[in-house]
């Protein structure tokens, strides 16, 4: 310990000799002392800095930056008396000395004058800076003393310096929200998810969409925030939050004041909550129970959390869950994972079980679909059709095969036939239209667009731009 004492205090001598002894040899000079002073600071040899930047000052007295420099070093030792005094005197030589102000405001801030602090922030806010640290500073000075629009105008100066700081969008939509401002909220929420989107993001989020009563858009958030949820105990707390944090929804409800769609969407969520509750207390209760794990694995295929679902799926089949549906779940699942191989081998498995199992055909077509292989996926739909011909879903998947490989004559045919086995097959109308659209049957694919007006709003707006911008291109 004491040889490195000594080495560090001779090496310092050589140092301080070197550079000494450069500056003599060039003359001096102010910027030379402030080198020097700038190498002992990051040296951490504060006292150092400090007789040197004075020196630095000595020689260029109207230089504000050198008493800010010094007053910076008090700041380390802190010496904060003596840092205010240079900073004051900094001020003096410049009075829109921007650096100093946000000093003097912090330095205040340390000696606990919180108005002078806000004061010199103020000032200091009139002014334009390329400093997200100082912009920082001060929007928490100002947030503390509950100025929230000041606060809110720092943050922004911190975005326009940096447009994609995350954190600046997050703190500065908590800062609309205390000011009751929500539209500005969620739009600042908005863009930190599109950012970084985490499940904590989603899930503050789905809690700003909630205050402003859009519950659907805070249902679609909070799921968001599942999917990126990798445990199950905060996935499970994440789904129960929408229930603690919406109870504005029951009231509403109760009143008839809820629109159709959002009593849809809340009706479900209150049985996947109810649901993953009779699961969670079956697997307490039957810790070895197979078809309690293959139950769940569904429930999570169906919230569309696939890596959730292969837990319990892996753990219902190292548990020897019986028939053909753990394999066809662990298909789906390994699809949704990009993991095709898996997900081809478990659907084989699935059919060496049970070869009419329809619903395993289904799955394996829309494997070859995604793969591109349209031939085989088209032959996979019609093995689910023969052993489930009254199944409408089955023809419209094979009508997709048929419109994506440009078989318009065979793709409407399909779907006239999901059509005719359930009239409310919306995507099915959708689909027709779109052909009709290629066909050049423009009035046909029309007529399935009022039909879809009754049935879904939102596909029969999407098949009327559809219907707009296919018509545009062929009409060239």
């Amino acid at each position: 310990m004491a040889m490195n004492s000594l080495l560090r205090r001779l090496g310092k001598r050589v140092d301080d000799f070197l550079y000494s002894g450069a500056i003599e040899l060039l003359g001096g000079g102010a910027d030379a002392y402030k080198h020097l002073a700038s190498r002992y600071e990051s040296l951490g040899w504060f006292s150092e800095a400090a007789e040197t930047y004075k020196k630095a000052i000595e020689l260029r007295p109207h230089q504000a930056e050198f008493r800010l420099k010094l007053a910076q070093v008090y700041v380390r030792m802190e010496r904060f008396a003596e840092a205010m005094g240079v900073c004051e005197q900094a001020i003096e030589i410049d009075k829109d000395f921007v650096p100093g102000l946000v000093l003097k405001g912090t330095l205040h801030q340390k000696l606990g004058n919180k108005e002078s602090a806000l004061e010199a922030f103020r000032k200091a806010m009139s002014y334009s800076m390329n400093d997200p640290e100082a912009y920082g500073a001060m929007a928490k000075a100002f947030a503390d003393a509950e100025f929230y629009e000041e606060a809110v105008c720092a943050y922004r100066e911190i975005i326009r310096i940096s447009p994609r700081n995350v954190s600046a969008y997050g703190v500065m939509a908590e800062t609309y929200a205390k000011l009751k401002r929500f539209p500005e909220a969620l739009e600042a929420y908005r863009r930190a998810v599109e950012l970084k989107p985490t499940a904590d993001a989603y899930g503050i989020l789905a809690s700003a969409y909630a205050r402003m009563g859009k519950y659907q858009e805070a249902v679609r958030a909070y799921q968001q925030a599942m999917k990126l949820e990798p445990g199950f105990a905060q996935t499970w707390n994440r789904l129960s939050e929408i229930y603690i944090k919406l109870d504005d929804y029951e009231k509403k409800v109760s009143s008839g004041k809820a629109d159709d769609g959002t009593q849809a969407a809340f009706a479900k969520l209150r049985q996947e909550q109810e649901a993953l509750e009779s699961f969670k207390e079956t697997i307490r209760l039957k810790p070895h129970d197979p078809e309690a794990y293959l139950r769940m694995g569904q429930l999570y295929i169906d919230l569309n959390l696939p890596a959730k679902a292969l837990d319990f799926l892996k753990h219902a089949l190292r548990l020897k869950a019986p028939g053909v549906l753990v394999h066809r779940c662990l298909g789906i699942v390994y699809m949704g994972l990009g993991q095709n191989k898996e997900s081809r081998h478990a659907f084989e498995d699935a059919l060496k079980i049970q070869k009419n199992d329809s619903g395993t055909w289904s799955a394996l077509g829309q494997l070859k679909m995604k793969l591109g292989k349209h031939d085989e996926a088209a032959q996979a739909f019609k093995e689910a059709l023969r052993w489930k011909p009254q199944d409408g879903t089955f023809h419209r998947q094979l009508g997709d095969v048929y419109r994506q490989v440009g078989r318009n004559t065979d793709a409407a045919t399909a779907y006239w036939q999901a059509i005719h086995l359930n009239p409310q097959d919306g995507l099915a109308r959708f689909s027709l239209g779109v052909t009709y659209v290629r066909m050049n049957q423009r009035s046909y694919a029309m007529e399935q667009k009022a039909i879809l007006r009754t049935i879904d709003v939102k596909l029969a707006a999407d098949l009327d731009h559809v219907i707009w911008r296919l018509s545009k291109s062929q009409s060239k």
